[in-house]
């Protein structure tokens, strides 16, 4: 659920902004709190009325055409794939009531999760393929007063530690 669970109370938020009435809102909420607590395995509702619930929540969320953003696909939990799978089903339901734009990010330089390649193909999906900069893009990057900034707060100005940070591998980078 790990995926979905920091969206929750976003989500539960929009509602009661989007004129969701206040005794739906509070249902939903209950539900989804065993989910944005962590305690969801524990909780009193069975696995299919969790799902059920957190797809009552993004189906309303979705009445007003909200973006969902869902990161990180190729590392995340067998829970959030298995949720994911189920809003999938209700989007391309032909009498569903699910709106909004769900857009997916994960990297495709590997394998991806056999979940997340099903759900892929169970929907009309568009892919668009992100590549890193270019030289020109890095020049460009480099050349912004915040980038600048953070790289005079990080070294004091110092040419060996600017170098340093340059030199240190991409994969040990503290992302």
């Amino acid at each position: 659920w790990g995926t979905f669970a920091p969206m929750i109370g976003e989500l539960l938020t929009h509602l009661a902004r989007s004129g969701v009435p206040e005794n739906v809102v509070a249902q939903v909420a209950r539900q989804a709190e065993l989910i944005r607590s962590g305690h969801a395995e524990a909780g009193s509702l069975d696995r299919q009325e969790l799902l059920d619930a957190m797809a009552k929540l993004f189906a309303l969320a979705g009445r007003s055409c909200p973006v969902f953003v869902l990161p990180d696909l190729d590392v995340t939990d067998r829970s959030s794939l298995e949720l994911l799978r189920v809003l999938a089903t209700a989007a391309v339901t032909p009498e569903s009531r699910m709106g909004g734009l769900f857009l997916l990010t994960f990297r495709d330089d590997g394998s991806l999760p056999t979940a997340l390649v099903d759900t892929l193909q169970l929907t009309q999906c568009k892919s668009v393929s992100l590549n890193g900069l270019d030289l020109e893009g890095i020049r460009s990057f480099l050349s912004r007063n915040d980038v600048a900034q953070k790289l005079l707060d990080l070294t004091g100005g110092n040419p060996d530690l600017l170098s340093a940070l340059i030199e240190r591998p991409a994969a040990s980078a503290d992302f």
